[in-house]
């Protein structure tokens, strides 16, 4: 997986990957972060083997006027149908079925924020298909985190069978300050439930 002159992706603009998962068809498939223009996308990479990787047609999902999309996340969730403890259960990275639904989350480069999608993802066209998060006027609405909070990444704990979000709180002390502390920002986790709101209507 690389920007090339063949897929035309700027190298600047073709960075972090997310977590595998594995569909029914035996392909592995990761997403990497990009954008063309000012279109923000999620770019699909699949491979047989885990290490010969072929780029899709198409992106899982894309959307204009929206910017880099920096640390993609793609995950599955349960079903709003099933009750509220359910909602608490993390879902292994590659499990499909009719009683989960996905959350596709973006870094946004451009307001460093971190907004999330729900929807569904069709395995047979390979795309991802919001059902809210998103409004044609105002751009993404729902967030992780109202605070300093970017760039974050989630993985499966399955012995606790539960999802882990672990993401990056900057700075907002001058870049002087900076270099006379030594460093600058911090990778967190906080310890806290939070449920995705399936209802919400924009």
């Amino acid at each position: 997986m690389e920007p090339t002159l063949a897929n035309k992706i700027n190298s600047s603009s073709f960075r972090d990957p997310t977590t595998s998962w594995l569909g029914k068809d035996g392909f592995w498939r990761v997403l990497i972060g990009s954008k063309i223009d000012t279109k923000g996308m999620a770019i699909l990479y699949k491979s047989k083997n885990f290490v010969d990787w072929v780029e899709a047609k198409h992106p899982l999902h894309s959307a204009e006027g929206t910017g880099m999309w920096e640390c993609p996340d793609f995950y599955p969730v349960l079903d709003k149908n099933l009750d509220e403890n359910s909602l608490r259960i993390g879902v292994d990275t590659s499990m499909i079925g009719d009683d989960v639904r996905h959350v596709l989350k973006v870094s946004l480069d451009d307001t460093k924020h971190d907004h999330y999608l729900i929807g569904s993802y069709d395995v047979v066209k390979d795309v991802f298909v919001p059902e809210n998060g998103f409004d044609k006027d105002n751009g993404f609405v729902l967030r992780y985190d109202y605070g300093k909070y970017y760039a974050s990444k989630t993985f499966f704990d399955d012995e606790k069978n539960r999802r882990i979000l672990l993401g990056w709180v900057n700075e907002s002390s001058s870049v002087a300050d900076d270099v006379k502390k030594g460093w600058s920002g911090i990778h967190v986790s906080f310890r806290r439930f939070f449920l995705l709101f399936f209802n919400s209507e924009f």
